[in-house]
């Protein structure tokens, strides 16, 4: 999406470049893709881009925050589950040591075991 919203905030700048203002407006604008710290400055530049240099520049620019959003909340996600599953493997390694070392029988192994692949 921020790809696009390059893509057509060049093209405006030079359809429009002999009305001069879409030029800063599109350097600007495009700087904030990458730059932004936060959404609100992001959208400023976004509404502004749509009226003064690009539509489909700024349309495209409006929407990538929240395309972003989208994208990190599974990201978010997936890491959780990664490291439930990386904890359980600890456990289950953990327990497959103390039952080397014969500090627990093997029924408690097994019991433990059981009940730590059980809850995957």
């Amino acid at each position: 999406m921020k790809i696009a919203a390059k893509v057509f905030l060049i093209l405006g700048m030079v359809a429009f470049c002999y009305l001069i203002f879409p030029i800063p407006i599109g350097i600007i604008a495009y700087t904030k893709i990458d730059e932004a710290k936060d959404k609100e400055d992001y959208m400023l530049w976004g509404i502004l881009a749509t009226f003064l240099c690009s539509l489909l520049g700024g349309i495209f620019m409006l929407l990538a925050p929240a395309i972003e959003e989208k994208n990190s909340t599974v990201d978010v996600k997936d890491a959780k589950e990664k490291s439930f599953e990386d904890d359980k493997t600890k456990q289950l390694r953990t327990l497959k040591k103390l039952y080397e070392d014969s500090l627990i029988t093997e029924e408690d192994y097994n019991n433990k075991k059981k009940q730590i692949i059980d809850s995957l």
